[in-house]
């Protein structure tokens, strides 16, 4: 058994990348998880999971109820509603945020801003930046300083779940 979950919340999204890893997997087909204590991580993804912030949320409430160890990051790109990410942020271990055009540099700059005047010390905060989003963080004021930055990264090809890691969906 392995001891990653990555956990599909919701196959919604509000994008249509044509490098997306999940037109690659029948997401109805995958197995669905109830039972969170055999995990020592579980990476929330989707579609895009912040669509669907009450049931996000519960979700995270589901697993700490059965697994109070487990950690919890969660994956979006979905940052336009800032005080939605802090709410998440507040009952995960860590957050994702993946940038993939232009418009999104915006929103997400809004919420490193918030972030910057709050103690968050233990949580992990990674932001990947597609090569067609431009993002460089030399061209704004806001610091970066507590986040992991990878800029210009490309689509993986085919997109495989990663060796060691379960890919199930939630109920």
């Amino acid at each position: 058994m392995n001891k990653k979950l990555r956990l599909l919340v919701t196959p919604k999204c509000n994008r249509n990348c044509a490098g997306c890893s999940n037109k690659n997997f029948d997401l109805d087909a995958l197995p669905i998880v109830t039972e969170f204590s055999q995990y020592e991580m579980v990476l929330l993804t989707g579609g895009e999971p912040m669509l669907d912030i009450e049931r996000l949320i519960y979700t995270v409430h589901d697993i700490k109820r059965s697994n109070p160890e487990c950690l919890i990051y969660a994956y979006t790109a979905h940052v336009q509603k800032p005080y939605e990410v802090l709410a998440l942020l507040n009952g995960i271990d860590g957050l994702t945020v993946t940038l993939h055009s232009p418009q999104d540099i915006g929103h997400f700059i809004s919420l490193a801003y918030m972030i910057n005047r709050l103690d968050i010390r233990g949580k992990s905060l990674r932001l990947n930046a597609f090569t067609e989003s431009g993002f460089r963080p030399e061209d704004y004021f806001c610091s970066f300083k507590k986040w992991r930055v990878i800029t210009r990264i490309e689509w993986a090809k085919g997109c495989p779940v990663p060796a060691g890691e379960d890919f199930k969906r939630y109920v």
